[in-house]
């Protein structure tokens, strides 16, 4: 059974894992299910964090950490070469007061929350629905809103806020595109840009590589945070304020 607020859904994970940068050190605070740890190249260490016990198959994926994942964000030691992705349990205003998960989060959680990925030094991306909190606390933060479709098949508008700027450059470029048509799209171009450089002369296809090489080393501000990068965003002041207003 898919697990409730789950990312695997066709569409959703593909969007979430392409806005995803290059990173050594993968962290997820609120498992859950773990689909995008599942479903996303690994990285070279993978750290998850869940207060109830995770599926025995993420073992095999993560070190797993079972405790509240705030605080577990909060004692970090971080080297800046991380990215986190949360996905918590949405705020229950936004989700009409329903409860469907053994732990919850208060919106005094919530603000936790936000106050510590704040001031995270590194690449970090939460999911939620629209509220004025979390635009509020994030205002100084990208935003990718999406449809999405709940267990009853009801259109939900879903957000990914971010501190850093949408990536050229991707962890995992399997997914690459805007929805299925488009990934097919460029799966068919890439297949046949492959095929062609198969058939061309050894020195001629170094020369193509090296003009590629080229291009893709100019500077580009994709890995730019938003903000100061040692901690949080420029407006981490005002945004905190924020949180502790709304």
């Amino acid at each position: 059974m898919p697990y409730i607020g789950g990312k695997s859904q066709a569409g959703v994970y593909q969007r979430i894992i392409n806005l995803l940068p290059p990173h050594r050190v993968y962290l997820e605070p609120f498992l859950g299910g773990g689909a995008i740890l599942r479903l996303k190249r690994p990285a070279e260490v993978s750290i998850g964090v869940d207060r109830a016990a995770p599926d025995p198959a993420l073992l095999q994926l993560c070190t797993f950490h079972q405790g509240c994942g705030i605080a577990f964000l909060e004692k970090y030691k971080w080297t800046g070469d991380e990215l986190v992705y949360c996905d918590p349990p949405y705020l229950l205003g936004t989700r009409g007061g329903r409860r469907y998960y053994e732990f919850e989060m208060p919106d005094a959680d919530h603000r936790w929350l936000l106050k510590v990925i704040l001031r995270i030094p590194a690449p970090v991306m939460i999911s939620g629905y629209p509220s004025a909190m979390y635009d509020q606390a994030l205002a100084g933060w990208n935003r990718d809103e999406f449809t999405n479709y709940t267990r009853a098949r009801t259109a939900r508008q879903e957000v990914l806020w971010f501190n850093y700027q949408r990536p050229l450059k991707l962890h995992d470029d399997r997914y690459t595109g805007m929805d299925y048509r488009e990934r097919w799209r460029i799966e068919k171009r890439r297949r046949r840009w492959r095929a062609r450089l198969q058939r061309l002369e050894p020195l001629e296809r170094v020369t193509l590589y090296q003009a590629l090489v080229d291009v893709m080393d100019q500077p580009s501000p994709s890995l730019r945070m938003t903000g100061n990068p040692a901690g949080g965003i420029a407006t981490k002041g005002a945004a905190i304020s924020a949180v502790r207003r709304s």
